[in-house]
């Protein structure tokens, strides 16, 4: 159910510059990563999948989304992990793994980078973060 909520969401969501439409290969690109996203994913192997070189994809993501693939596929993997951790119970390290980061640690840390929060403390609904 997840993996089809994103692919409509990436489908339907975020057109290109002006309201145009993404470039195909960007879409396929972002619909590998959604289906692939629990497994290890190199831009290389997302290139190969979206049909173009690697240099050609860098360039899309950069000009469409304003970021990296391997940034893409971190946020991927961390907006699937956050919608886990608040929406099931599963246990944090299922959820580690259903993203594609196993190594608990790294998970943790990663969570943190990105929210400021433990996994458990996402869960919770905590805010460690200081405002400024």
């Amino acid at each position: 159910l997840w993996n089809m909520l994103w692919d409509m969401a990436e489908e339907y969501g975020q057109p290109g510059e002006a309201g145009q439409a993404r470039h195909s290969a960007l879409d396929a690109a972002i619909r590998h990563i959604a289906a692939h996203g629990h497994e290890e994913l190199t831009v290389p192997a997302v290139a190969k999948a979206a049909g173009v070189s690697e240099p050609h994809l860098l360039r899309l993501f950069r000009q469409s989304l304003g970021m990296t693939i391997a940034g893409y596929i971190r946020q991927h993997r961390m907006e699937l992990a956050r919608n886990l951790l608040i929406h099931t119970t599963k246990p944090v390290k299922a959820v580690a793994r259903e993203v594609g980061l196993p190594d608990l640690q790294h998970f943790y840390k990663t969570v943190r980078r990105e929210y400021g929060l433990t996994p458990i403390g996402l869960r919770q609904g905590k805010s460690r973060r200081v405002h400024a």
